[in-house]
């Protein structure tokens, strides 16, 4: 989903991007997802959010 994301905001040039989710992130993911984001706000200034639909149904 990150990787569907990074040519989204190429594409587009957004200053924040949702991801929202069912699916729990794998741990052995969770480093590189993290990798991925922080490359993201390097290269293009774009914040890359990722949370589950529930919680943040839940939040807002």
């Amino acid at each position: 989903m990150i990787l569907n994301a990074k040519d989204k905001i190429l594409k587009h040039s957004p200053r924040r991007y949702y991801i929202l989710s069912s699916a729990d992130i794998l741990q052995e993911d969770q480093a590189k997802i993290q990798s991925q984001i922080e490359s993201i706000a390097n290269n293009h200034g774009c914040q890359v959010i990722i949370n589950g639909i529930i919680p943040t149904l839940k939040y807002y």
